[in-house]
């Protein structure tokens, strides 16, 4: 007797993308320089991996990021908390800076 073939794929329609909603947000700890630094650029944007529980599961930043505040800014952003969301999901924010 052969072994069946595998089933065909089922694609499932789970619904546009929900819009996660910030219940913290921390602050990065960034020098006066560092600050003035990341001022003068336009602003970058951070990707996030969020779980289903609302925390930040990865956090990720442009190739262009200081060195000097990539430990800050990963350790700032990957402490936001959200409201639950349905499933995983990717969201982006963008980080701007005051001079």
């Amino acid at each position: 007797m052969l072994p069946r073939p595998p089933a065909p794929a089922v694609a499932v329609d789970v619904g546009p993308d929900p819009v996660p909603r910030l219940i913290n947000l921390v602050q990065p700890a960034l020098t006066a320089l560092l600050q003035a630094e990341l001022a003068r650029s336009p602003g970058l944007t951070a990707e996030l991996r969020l779980n289903p529980d609302g925390s930040v599961a990865e956090v990720q930043l442009p190739a262009g990021t200081p060195r000097s505040a990539r430990r800050a800014l990963q350790s700032a952003l990957a402490q936001w908390r959200f409201e639950p969301l349905p499933r995983e999901l990717l969201h982006r924010v963008e980080l701007v800076f005051d001079r």
